[in-house]
């Protein structure tokens, strides 16, 4: 779910999303910068541009209670790195 009142336009940030997450059980929801790259050196050259909040990887989000998000910081989905 994009957050109202932010420029969420791929042309200001492209590959990055706003987006609310929460672990499996729901709880603790943030408001997250959600980043899914493709690649290790997208990974590396996004890094490099890493706001004040951060960064943290995330797999499937299926955690009850130590959820990977991030409030208000960017969250790297990596399902697509999954091999290799």
């Amino acid at each position: 779910m994009a957050r109202p009142g932010r420029n969420t336009s791929a042309a200001s940030r492209p590959g990055i999303r706003h987006e609310r997450l929460a672990g499996w059980g729901r709880i603790a929801p943030s408001n997250c910068e959600l980043w899914q790259p493709t690649s290790l050196p997208e990974v590396g050259n996004g890094l490099r541009s890493v706001g004040p909040h951060g960064v943290i990887g995330r797999g499937c989000g299926r955690s009850y209670g130590d959820v990977s998000t991030n409030d208000e910081g960017r969250v790297i989905e990596m399902t697509a790195l999954n091999n290799i």
